[in-house]
């Protein structure tokens, strides 16, 4: 489970298809777009923000950016990527020998 720890309290980043829909609204990138730039190193700090957003929302669909962005601050911008990364490969894990994602 991917977490980010914030002064004691742990802040779980996990993805549904909610947030999946989210993004790709709030970005106007489909998924697998968003996925091929992840993999490429071609995303930039707004895509990590509205990433980390829709990893909260699982929890609380009334999560904001805002709420990212103060996340970020307090986190740093490195630890919000891998915790974005790790949640993303949880929910596409690669199966073995396959170097296409699936979900699991």
């Amino acid at each position: 489970m991917a977490e980010l720890n914030i002064d004691g309290e742990n802040i779980e980043i996990k993805y549904n298809n909610y947030a999946f829909r989210r993004m790709e609204k709030t970005l106007g990138v489909p998924l697998p777009k968003l996925g091929s730039q992840m993999a490429n190193n071609e995303v930039g700090i707004n895509e990590i923000t509205v990433m980390l957003w829709g990893g909260l929302l699982h929890k609380n669909r009334d999560a904001t950016i805002d709420d990212a962005d103060e996340i970020i601050d307090a986190v740093g911008y490195n630890k919000v990527a891998e915790a974005v990364n790790e949640a993303m490969a949880e929910y596409f894990p690669k199966a073995e020998g396959d170097s296409q994602q699936k979900n699991a």
